[in-house]
């Protein structure tokens, strides 16, 4: 455990964290079971910062093509995706 603390804080130290995050029109998704979740971005006071948890699911879930066995929270996120990037193109 301690080498896994360790690691996160070189990490941090190295890319910033979500307090000193300063993106704008991004989408950050945390999946439940990722290994990575701890470093994932958390809620931001940004409307252009959308951070969202998708529940049920594990690393880079969000990246593999749209299936049948997409879980609901996988699929809200996805529809969230859609929406969003569409109303920062228009």
């Amino acid at each position: 455990m301690i080498k896994t603390q360790t690691g996160i804080h070189k990490i941090k130290n190295a890319y910033g964290t979500s307090s000193t995050y300063n993106g704008t029109n991004i989408i950050a998704s945390k999946n439940y079971y990722d290994p990575w979740s701890l470093l994932a971005l958390t809620k931001l006071n940004d409307p252009n910062v959308i951070t969202y948890e998708i529940n049920g699911t594990g690393h880079c879930a969000d990246m593999a093509p749209i299936s049948d066995d997409d879980n609901e929270s996988l699929i809200e996120y996805r529809k969230l995706v859609l929406k969003t990037i569409q109303k920062w193109i228009e």
